[in-house]
């Protein structure tokens, strides 16, 4: 990765998750606006990883995010019996997405969905 790559997605992964710390949700959102506005300006970036970079960098923050919403004590017990298994699922059903679906597909579809 170039120095530009790496200064770009720190600057994407920092900015993500001071939108999750300020509103609790949102990390990717925010880190993947950053990034197309970047790209509109000419930068000229692996889409795929900088997604890959976001999911690594959600990854991290977790465990924290886990604790401070103090899940043990807060958790609708039914709600994550309903979401584990459906997260198991969707998210390699998103990653061969991502590999058979070009990506300026995927992106336009994600703007029109968070518009």
């Amino acid at each position: 990765a170039s120095t530009a790559d790496i200064v770009l997605l720190s600057a994407c992964s920092f900015l993500g998750n001071v939108g999750k710390a300020v509103t609790g949700f949102g990390m990717a959102i925010v880190f993947l606006f950053v990034w197309n506005v970047v790209e509109v300006f000419g930068y000229d970036g692996d889409f795929k990883y900088a997604v890959f970079i976001q999911s690594l960098a959600l990854f991290c923050i977790q465990p924290l995010a886990l604790y401070n919403a103090q899940v043990i004590k807060n958790a609708y017990r039914d709600i994550l019996l309903l979401f584990i298994p459906i997260t198991l699922i969707s998210t390699p059903l998103g990653q061969l997405l991502n590999e058979f679906v070009p990506t300026k597909t995927i992106q336009a579809v994600a703007g029109v969905l968070v518009a």
